[in-house]
This record gives C-alpha cells, sequence and structure tokens, in this order.
C-alpha cells in the first residue's frame, strides 16, 4: 500500500489547518507535513495513528487513490460573501464539497436520482428574465415558494447543509461533471435569508459560466456576478407582477408593511425592500431611510416573523440511504464498508454530517431493526 500525499493534504484542508497547525497537533516538524504531503517521506505508523486522530479520518484513507468522481469536481465555485471569505475557508468548503461528490457518485450506482432538468437560458438574458423562464419551465405559476429546497431536488440539483467554520460562508455551489450541488451553512438559522442564498446559488447556476476560475475575476466582475444572482432570487422568489399587487394592497412604505409580505413571500424584509427599490416602487431616498430604521430597531439579523418562516431541509440523501438500509441492501456497517471500497473511506459522522443525515443514523452499534425505527420515530 502506497501512502497517498494528496489526500493527507485534503483531509488538512477538510479540517481547516495550516501545514504548523497540523504539525503542531502531531508533534512533528512542519517540514515533515510538506514532505509527506508531497510524497519525498512517508510517515511512520506513530505519525500516520495521530494524523488519523486528528483529521478524524479513517487510516485506510490516506493509502486510497482520489476516486474517479473526484476528477470531475473541477472549474468554478461560488461563495456567498466571497469577498469576505479567506482562501483557507474557502478550500475547506471545497474539499468538503470534494466528498459530497464521491458519495454522490457511490450512492448513484444503487439509486436512480432525479436527472437535471433546466431550460435552455438564452446568452444575454437578464436575471428577471431567467427567473420567469425557469418558473414557467417547472410550472411554478406567479405565488410564493415555500418548498424551494424539494423544487430544486426534484430537478436533479443535490442540496446539502451543514455547519461551516466560519459565518461569512452563507451558501456556495459547485458544477460536478452534468450535475449542481449546493450547501447551505447551518450557520444561519433564519429560514427566510436561507431561502434567499438557495435561489441565489440557482441565480449562479442558470446564469453564469461554471468553467473559469472565479479568483481570477475582477472585484468589479465579481460584484457583478452577485448583483445578478441576487437579482434572480428576488424575481424568481418574489415575481414582480405578483409582488406589485401585493405592495400597492399593503401600501409599503412603512416597514410593518414589509413585515406583511415577508410572511407571505418568504423573504426577509430587507430582500424585500431591496426588491422594491429596484422596482422602482419607492424611490432611492424612501430606500435608504427605510433601511436606516432597519438598523435602528435592530432588525438586521433579528426580524419580525423568523420564527414564523421555515425552509424543509433537503431529503434526497437521506430518503436514498434509508432506503437502502429498509430495503437490505445494506447495514450501515457495509454501507460504509462499501464507500471505502469505492474509494472514499469516511467515518460514519462525517458522512452524516456532509449529508445533512440525523445523527446517528449511520452508527455501526445500532442494529438494523433498531436503526430504521430511530430513523421512523424521528420523522
Amino acid at each position: 500500500m502506497q501512502f497517498n500525499g494528496m489526500r493527507l493534504r485534503k483531509a488538512r484542508y477538510y479540517n481547516g489547518l495550516s501545514v504548523d497547525e497540523l504539525a503542531s497537533k502531531i508533534g512533528v516538524k512542519k517540514q515533515s507535513i510538506s514532505q509527506f504531503e508531497s510524497g519525498k517521506i512517508n510517515p511512520s505508523t506513530e505519525s500516520l495513528w495521530a494524523m488519523s486522530r486528528e483529521l478524524h479520518f479513517p487510516m485506510s484513507y490516506f493509502f486510497q487513490n482520489d476516486a474517479e468522481s473526484s476528477d470531475k469536481v473541477k472549474g468554478t465555485t461560488y461563495f456567498r460573501s466571497l469577498i469576505n471569505t479567506s482562501k483557507k475557508y474557502r478550500q475547506e468548503q471545497i474539499v468538503k464539497m470534494e466528498h459530497v461528490a464521491a458519495i454522490y457518485s457511490f450512492l448513484n450506482t444503487y439509486i436512480v436520482f432525479p436527472k437535471i432538468n433546466l431550460p435552455e437560458i438564452g446568452e444575454g438574458a437578464s436575471p428577471k428574465e431567467a427567473a420567469k423562464i425557469l418558473r414557467r419551465y417547472w410550472n411554478l405559476g406567479n405565488g410564493p415558494i415555500t418548498d424551494l429546497i424539494q423544487i430544486m431536488e426534484k430537478n436533479g440539483i443535490i442540496v446539502t447543509t451543514f455547519k461551516t467554520t466560519s459565518d461569512n460562508i452563507d451558501a456556495f455551489s459547485h458544477k460536478y461533471d452534468d450535475l449542481f450541488i449546493v450547501v447551505l451553512s447551518q450557520n444561519k438559522s433564519v429560514a427566510a435569508r436561507s431561502f434567499f442564498d438557495a435561489a441565489h446559488e440557482l441565480g449562479h447556476i442558470v446564469l453564469h459560466d461554471w468553467y473559469e476560475d472565479i479568483e481570477e475575476l475582477s472585484h468589479e466582475d465579481f460584484k457583478q456576478r452577485e448583483k445578478e444572482a441576487n437579482e434572480f432570487a428576488a424575481s424568481f422568489l418574489c415575481p414582480e407582477e405578483s409582488f406589485r399587487i401585493d405592495f400597492n394592497a399593503t401600501r409599503g412604505n412603512a416597514l410593518e408593511s414589509y413585515a406583511i409580505l415577508k410572511r407571505k413571500w418568504h423573504m426577509s424584509i430587507e430582500a424585500l425592500l431591496y426588491h422594491a427599490n429596484r422596482l422602482k416602487l419607492i424611490t432611492p431616498s424612501q430606500y435608504q431611510y427605510s433601511y436606516r430604521v432597519l438598523h435602528k430597531k435592530g432588525w438586521y439579523r433579528n426580524e419580525p416573523y423568523d420564527d414564523m418562516i421555515t425552509l424543509p431541509p433537503p431529503t434526497l440523501f437521506h430518503d436514498a440511504i434509508k432506503l437502502l438500509l429498509k430495503e437490505n441492501i445494506f447495514t450501515t456497517i457495509t454501507l460504509m464498508q462499501s464507500l471505502e471500497d469505492s474509494g472514499c473511506a469516511m467515518n460514519y459522522d462525517q458522512v452524516e454530517m456532509l449529508l445533512g443525515l440525523p445523527e446517528g443514523m449511520l452508527a455501526p452499534d445500532v442494529s438494523y431493526t433498531s436503526n430504521i425505527l430511530e430513523i421512523n420515530r424521528r420523522e
């Protein structure tokens, strides 16, 4: 068995550690970590155990070649709040995305997932036009969308959610072969904002190029991409024609009126203000005044009705794995062993975290029967 230094680097990125930090944790020189990763020397058994423990990956992970699916994770990864997110944190999430892609590739040999179902958006289409085309293509009408995550999954877009080590990361997405994967950060607990994050990533999917290096974009070009994704999200979640009717009916100049609109459209008051300003339903001075009042009231982070809007979680991975367990295709132990055999050795709690599964769903010390009963009880 040959030690794979690239796997060590990925495990380090996965855990958000620098070379110095990992060296300090396992008690070796930082030059040793660099040499392990470059393949110049192989780690001792003692160092291997230490790395496995600190990085929370099985020992076998470091001796595997990268699965074929990992090679397909190329191109751009779009991050919400990219400007405020360090390269270190971006690397961490990109590597986690690779592991989600590898798990998907493994499950796809047993489960028929929905195929990607997106319309052709003509080059030069505005965000508003693209949002209208997609709504029509998915038969969504012009009313509120309350189950956006399930709609995305139904149309072949993989969505998962997990905690990130930086609160600056709201959401991110990547194209994997012919599939798009969207990750929503669990750090953001406000459903209305997460709705917008998901729609924002959907905007990148239908509007932008996925085969360029986003790191090479100028600051102005990146801001333009983000503006377009925001405009798409607002237009998709809250179509102009319907919003104008509701806005006029509530006489939406007062912030309290936006709270009423929020309950219907599942968008934050802040996003609705932006939407009203962009549609010229209010003047720039009214928008600026309302925005100042919003901050003065402390609504920037905690708005009215935040606790009344819920975001149904992704279910595709959960349902796929539950089916494999229920139909006796796998036990939790053989499932994790087969995932390892496919080239992606991981601990069960890592898989649970990446796929947004209930804690303990894949625990090896839980029998098949009690596992399914526990899953059903939680649901």
